[in-house]
Order: structure tokens, then sequence, then C-alpha cells
């Protein structure tokens, strides 16, 4: 797993080796940031498709998670994905239902270029 800036991944996150578990080499690459009111987190798998996991300094715990489909290179060049089988935006209480829509995303077919 290609982890291209750790800088500001949450402490009391686990370490993304243990977030992302089984789906490790499913990881293309990931950038983490510590935002004025909340920490992120960017997730490209293999497939182009990723998240974008985000969490309230407030309100620990309580993950909001965005659907990604990456159209180049850089792991900034995505746009959101609306039009599947998850929602847009999905609000996940702990890690693991985290980890359980990473998965099922990680799974998804590669779209023609």
């Amino acid at each position: 797993m290609e982890m291209n800036s750790l800088q500001g991944w949450p402490d009391f996150w686990p370490p993304p080796d243990v977030f992302f578990g089984g789906l490790a080499s499913s990881v293309a690459s990931l950038r983490s940031s510590s935002l004025i009111s909340e920490y992120q987190v960017l997730v490209r798998f293999k497939n182009d498709y990723g998240v974008r996991i985000s969490q309230s300094r407030l309100h620990e715990g309580l993950y909001i998670v965005a659907v990604l489909k990456f159209h180049g290179p850089q792991i900034t060049e995505y746009q959101a994905v609306n039009d599947s089988s998850v929602p847009g935006l999905t609000w996940c209480f702990n890690s693991q239902e985290v980890y359980m829509l990473c998965e099922e995303i990680a799974r998804w077919n590669r779209q023609p270029a």
C-alpha cells in the first residue's frame, strides 16, 4: 500500500494497516489530512474507485464516507459517485462499518477508459 502522506492521520483512529485490514492489497494510495473542523482520509483502490472518510473533531467515532471515482493518476483527481448501490454519503458509527463499505467499493469492477 502506497501511503502518500500520513501526516495528519488521526491519533485516535486505528493505524491505517489495522483500519483497512484485509483491504490493504486493494489500496492503491492513501492520503490523510487534519483540517480545522475535521479529520479526512482519501483512499484510492486499485479499481479507480475510492472513498473520502471524514470525522468531525467534535464527534469521535462517527464517520462520513463519500464514494469517489478517480479519473487521473493523482489522488486528488476524483469526482463523487452518486449513481451506485451505495449512497453518495454514508454515516458510519464505527470503523467496522467503514471497513465493510470500503470492502464493497474495492470489489467494484473497473470501468473501461
